[in-house]
């Protein structure tokens, strides 16, 4: 019986046509985003130059903040970028070396002279930042593609010969046990395939997963400085909130002993130094209760 994975095969070449797309619109996105990047970098320049005066510096110095935290946060996703791709790379270099070491292993039986060997840079684990040539990381899909394809068909040449061995060689009952045990052989070829299949799955679900959040944080900020350029009006004390400050942080619990969070509505939220506030009682609670325990040991007893 024939044995294909020529739908799988062809199943993660398409795949992997649609990660490649996702890379170019992530391409894209940075690309937008540097455009955007390098007009607000220009327009303080020019505003700078133009308005030398010390109170108009200071002012403008907040502009000059606003475009350095969007430099800083696209240089961070940018670098992100970089490891991914660095990865991928990984992956794939990883793979192609434990393929290749399996062929050389099994020569003869898998016929590798049909097959065709490349050289490619080797990966290097100390250097997670290294930026590989995408064409490389194309390349190493395709060719451990074509080992896979390479392998399907000796398992195909193998299973053909063992079903038809006694027609051809007239071996007879004598020869069952060596049939038996190419059958064995051929079977492990088949289950290497099934292996090195479901490796490259998984590499495209974790990228394509990846490579989407990346994409989708890219958008994002895109929308963000996009939203900023677009505002129009001044900010002005009437922008600021008319809001009682809350009192009742703090309240005992029901033993009086240890100060806990107060209960706040449902509309109210935890600030950022709220959340300190609550944080630093919770790591005062076990130090009260050591203290607690301390004086209840070394109080006498009556």
């Amino acid at each position: 019986m024939s044995y294909s994975h020529t739908s799988e095969l062809t199943k993660l070449q398409n795949n992997f046509q649609n990660i490649w797309i996702l890379k170019d619109e992530i391409v894209k996105a940075k690309q937008t985003i540097a455009g955007k990047l390098a007009h607000l970098k220009t327009a303080y320049s020019e505003l700078t130059k133009k308005n030398s005066k010390k109170m108009y510096l200071f002012c403008l110095d907040t502009f000059f903040f606003q475009y350095k935290t969007y430099s800083i946060e696209m240089d961070n996703l940018d670098k992100h970028r970089i490891l991914l791709n660095n990865r991928m790379y990984c992956d794939y270099y990883k793979l192609y070396v434990l393929i290749t070491t399996y062929l050389k292993e099994n020569a003869e039986e898998l016929d590798i002279e049909q097959v065709d060997m490349r050289s490619f840079n080797a990966y290097k684990d100390l250097e997670p930042y290294h930026e590989y040539n995408l064409d490389d990381i194309k390349v190493l899909h395709t060719t451990i593609l074509g080992f896979i394809k390479h392998l399907q068909s000796r398992y195909d040449t193998n299973e053909y010969n063992i079903r038809n061995y006694n027609a051809k060689n007239r071996a007879g009952f004598s020869v069952s046990n060596f049939l038996n045990t190419m059958e064995f052989e051929n079977m492990l070829v088949k289950q290497q395939i099934s292996l090195y299949l479901n490796y490259i799955a998984f590499f495209h679900i974790s990228q394509q997963k990846q490579l989407t959040r990346l994409l989708t944080k890219l958008q994002e900020f895109d929308s963000d400085i996009e939203a900023n350029l677009n505002v129009n009006g001044l900010c002005s004390i009437n922008d600021i909130e008319n809001t009682e400050p809350i009192n009742d942080f703090y309240k005992m619990d029901e033993e009086g002993l240890v100060p806990t969070i107060s209960q706040y509505s449902s509309s109210a939220k935890l600030d950022v130094i709220q959340q300190i506030k609550f944080e630093m009682i919770e790591e005062v609670k076990p130090d009260i209760v050591q203290t607690e325990v301390a004086i209840s040991d070394e109080a006498p007893t009556v």
